[in-house]
């Protein structure tokens, strides 16, 4: 790649990033590419906690789904799929 290219998408990008950076949201004093990498760091932050601590962030468990007795943590298997193979 020639030197003008490399200096043209570093301009972009250098002068995208300062729009973006000093573009304040009204009412609040964060600014918008704030606000934008926020929402793409807490999914990848809150993956690596359910990968840390082994539980889903996020997602519904069959065997989690229900509330008190009505839901099991045992698998409920009826009689007419008892025989089924994989």
């Amino acid at each position: 790649m020639s030197a003008d290219l490399i200096n043209g998408l570093s301009m972009f990008f250098s002068y995208a990033w300062q729009f973006f950076s000093e573009t304040i949201i009204p009412g609040t004093t964060i600014s918008v590419g704030v606000l934008y990498l926020g929402m793409l760091i807490i999914p990848i932050a809150f993956a690596f906690i359910s990968i840390i601590t082994g539980h889903s962030i996020g997602e519904s468990d069959s065997d989690s789904a229900g509330f008190g007795s009505r839901s099991s943590k045992k698998t409920k298997i009826s009689d007419k799929r008892k025989n089924d193979v994989r």
